[in-house]
């Protein structure tokens, strides 16, 4: 209840009071933490007292703090990277206990807190929006890693990580994909997906973040369209059992629209209708596939078509198709 309070107060103050009132409250749990400590060490605690006194600085009150500080009144993109970078210093805190260590709520909550700078994009110009953009990937993906190392040391007899840390491995690959950094999406992504049967999140996060990308490079798309035929392969040699879903299409989607939206305009229509013949083959022989096409995949490849030159056959065979 103290700490909601503290969270509910600090909303409603000017951002440096709100700031310095959060900063207050953090020093004063780790100084009596610290005398506790060094009281414990000499023995100095009266009888009654024998046992070491719980921290006040635990994990849940951190994770509180870190909330109110990503959730401060700020009102400029300066105002909250202070707020980010408070929380960045308290994890380094956390890190350097024996007592108390981040979990993955923790990271977690860091990695949402640097997400959220985005909405100050608006006041930078584009080349410092694409600064702020990596800066903010760098951040999140040290908390993303130390995620990894952490869920993999405790899923390795599991076999999966978890639900919740997979979907904050996502947001940082969208994040180096908003950055353009789609060398160290691919990385982030092979990693969360060792050992991971079944991934289909973190494969529609490289495919968004490498597809949204496809007018810097069309090699982007092409890699993106690697993932999915390895997991399409996989899928539909393993033993599970699987059918047609929306979760698949929208994967093959965004495979075409980065192939459309490509600056190399001819041989990107040409792979994105190679791509839907070949879901239209695989669904049409195999009608448990999992790459179905729906409307959307049609209505994509032909509007990219009719833009073009004599490829009035082509439509009437896709319109064919759809029936």
């Amino acid at each position: 209840a103290l700490l909601k309070s503290i969270q509910i107060l600090s909303s409603s103050m000017e951002f440096e009071d709100a700031l310095n009132f959060v900063d207050s409250i953090r020093e004063f749990a780790t100084k009596v933490d610290d005398q506790n400590e060094w009281s414990h060490a000499q023995d100095i605690l009266p009888p009654t007292g024998k046992r070491k006194p719980d921290r006040i600085f635990n994990v849940f009150v951190c994770n509180a703090i870190i909330r109110t500080y990503s959730n401060l009144p700020a009102t400029t993109l300066e105002e909250y990277r202070r707020c980010c970078e408070r929380i960045d210093d308290l994890i380094e805190i956390l890190e350097s206990s024996h007592s108390v260590k981040p979990d993955v709520a923790t990271r977690g909550m860091a990695i949402h807190a640097w997400e959220k700078s985005h909405r100050f994009a608006h006041e930078c110009s584009d080349k410092e929006a694409k600064n702020c953009a990596k800066m903010r990937s760098a951040k999140a993906r040290v908390h993303a890693d130390a995620i990894l190392s952490h869920m993999q040391s405790t899923t390795s007899r599991r076999g999966l990580l978890f639900e919740k840390p997979l979907s904050i491995i996502c947001d940082v690959i969208a994040m180096h994909g908003d950055a353009g950094e789609t060398t160290e999406a691919e990385e982030l992504y092979l990693r969360a997906r060792e050992g991971n049967t079944s991934y289909v999140p973190i494969l529609a996060a490289i495919i968004e973040a490498l597809s949204s990308n496809a007018a810097n490079n069309i090699l982007h798309v092409k890699k993106a369209h690697q993932f999915l035929s390895e997991f399409e392969n996989d899928i539909m040699k393993s033993n599970l059992r699987v059918l047609p879903d929306m979760k698949f299409t929208r994967l093959y989607n965004a495979v075409i629209a980065g192939y459309i939206s490509s600056t190399e305009k001819t041989d990107g229509i040409e792979l994105a209708k190679t791509l839907l013949t070949h879901m239209i083959e695989k669904h049409t022989s195999n009608p448990q596939h999992i790459a179905r096409p729906n409307t959307t995949t049609f209505v994509k490849v032909m509007t990219a078509l009719a833009r073009g030159e004599d490829n009035a056959q082509q439509l009437d065979m896709l319109l064919g198709e759809m029936d």
